[in-house]
């Protein structure tokens, strides 16, 4: 056991002492942080304007000024066809070409169940679903229209719940933080996993270096295989435990403060 206890020293004390454990410990949350919200804010950033050349046959889209970053273009349907607003599209640099096929009877879901949207590659996703969403409303529109439903009265009927939840169990009469404890038990089990597969691999590594040096070897000749490897596994394992622990009373602080 004394052996045992002397790996599991050494293990722990040389790793807690380095730079590198250091860094990682008030630095990791912040690395963390950055990892999972900044392609959140990267994609908030306003990016280039996208300029949609639109051809409207089914007036479905109420020469719509644009949303976000899109801005429409349109041609007079009744001098461009298919045809001719590819044509001007292809001649142009805007970013793609919306087509809204109609009839002589103007039927909003034939209209947009046909609607194609051309470009000269990959469309956003951001910009489909903007185009998208122009599209349902108007549509929606349209057939109230025909049932005889004014759009405006159902928009002026339409009401936002904020709905605020009470936790009774904590004695009190403040919101409860549900978001936060989401947050909070996300990001634990993704540190978790990290600390599983980072400490794993520096159990495999330390193994790997003292058998290239033949420190093992020497090892060996005092102690159990079994009691290295485990006094590597708790060594590295505690390690690992303090990290954790260190980085979960900064989660209950910012907890605390958050509430």
């Amino acid at each position: 056991m004394h052996k045992l206890w002397l790996i599991i020293k050494r293990e722990f004390s040389t790793r807690v002492r380095k730079k590198t454990f250091l860094l990682m410990t008030l630095l990791g949350p912040l690395f963390l942080a950055a990892l999972m919200f900044l392609p959140a804010y990267l994609a908030t950033l306003p990016g280039d304007e996208k300029v949609v050349v639109v051809l409207d046959h089914g007036a479905l889209m109420n020469m719509e000024a644009g949303k976000g970053e899109v801005t429409f273009n349109y041609l007079p349907p009744r001098e461009f066809n298919l045809e001719k607003g590819l044509a001007f599209f292809k001649g142009s640099a805007h970013y793609a070409f919306l087509f809204v096929p109609g009839g002589d009877v103007i039927d909003p879901d034939f209209s947009g169940r046909n609607t194609r949207l051309y470009a000269r590659g990959d469309v956003s996703l951001k910009v489909q679903s903007d185009i998208e969403g122009i599209l349902e409303k108007n549509i929606q529109k349209e057939k109230l229209r025909a049932q005889g439903v004014d759009p405006e009265v159902i928009a002026r009927t339409r009401s936002r719940v904020d709905l605020k939840t009470v936790n009774l169990e904590e004695n009190t009469t403040q919101e409860s933080a549900t978001l936060v404890k989401m947050g909070i038990g996300y990001v634990s089990g993704f540190l978790i996993y990290i600390f599983v597969f980072l400490y794993g691999a520096q159990v495999m590594r330390g193994v790997i270096e003292e058998k290239t040096s033949r420190i093992v070897e020497v090892m060996i000749s005092s102690v159990r295989p079994f009691q290295l490897m485990l006094g590597k596994i708790i060594g590295i394992g505690g390690v690992a435990l303090l990290q954790f622990l260190v980085w979960l009373i900064c989660g209950v602080a910012f907890y605390a403060v958050a509430v």
